[in-house]
């Protein structure tokens, strides 16, 4: 399942650090 989301789009995995990194109040 992971495989596919990444493959599926890579952007996504790094919006997910991001929304761990940052606060929910910075929505990318």
């Amino acid at each position: 399942m992971a495989d596919k989301e990444e493959r599926l789009l890579p952007i996504e995995n790094m919006r997910r650090i991001m929304k761990g990194i940052l606060p929910p109040s910075a929505k990318i």
